[in-house]
């Protein structure tokens, strides 16, 4: 199966972390991603229950929905999502501004994406589907799965929302953060099914030093006036 890109880096997947640390590391994704003209993918799991939530969400909104939860801002929009047990999967892939992908509009760039992780589910034997314009909600609702727009992947047997994704682009390349969500355990072999609808040929990469991740979370995604911006 041909994949997203020809090729693809893929950093090994990240033992359990914290919220903080995960959004420096998705962030350092697009500094690899600009060094080696190559996307760059990593996929994540959590230390205890994290509510992430998007760049131009309320803090207080979110405080006021979900109340005694970690809360972490991540530099991407989009909804709220409640990270860190089995039936999730979070990933993060960064795309280098020289990749002609970097160039398509938001809206191609997310349907891109999502058709992979559709083929990678049900290669996995998930009945996923896209969700067509007809299905999409008029709604923004505050958590990420909370309503389908066009473009999400859908539990073929419920209809039921299963995955979604933020993005954000600089001028270095285009960083997206998503999460799939089934309502049983998420099946071992998605990581290398999703690998291989990304990147038709794989190369492991180091993930990002610890000192790097420190200084981030120290100088942006740790502080309070980065977690209560005024969206």
């Amino acid at each position: 199966m041909m994949g997203l890109f020809e090729s693809l880096d893929v950093m090994p997947s990240c033992s359990l972390a914290a919220g903080l640390e995960h959004m420096a590391q998705d962030e350092l994704l697009l500094v690899a991603a600009a060094d080696t003209h190559r996307p760059v993918f990593r996929s994540y799991r959590w230390a205890g229950n994290t509510v992430t939530f998007g760049y131009f969400q309320s803090l207080s909104t979110i405080e006021a929905s979900f109340p005694d939860q970690a809360l972490t801002r991540r530099w991407t929009g989009g909804g709220a999502v409640l990270h860190g047990d089995a039936c999730e999967f979070t990933y993060a892939l960064a795309v280098p501004a020289t990749c002609a992908f970097f160039k398509l509009p938001a809206s191609e760039s997310y349907l891109a994406i999502h058709e992979g992780i559709a083929r990678s589910l049900q290669a996995v034997g998930v009945a996923a589907r896209m969700a067509s314009r007809e299905e999409a909600s008029d709604t923004k609702g505050l958590a990420c799965f909370q309503n389908p727009v066009a473009g999400d992947v859908l539990l073929g047997e419920t209809d039921e929302k299963v995955a979604g994704a933020a993005q954000r682009r600089t001028r270095n390349g285009l960083l997206i953060q998503g999460s799939i969500r089934l309502p049983y355990d998420i099946p071992t072999e998605l990581e290398t099914a999703l690998a291989e609808a990304l990147g038709t040929e794989q190369t492991t990469m180091p993930a990002a030093s610890s000192d790097e991740i420190a200084d981030l979370v120290e100088a942006k995604y740790g502080r309070t006036d980065w977690l209560a911006r005024k969206p």
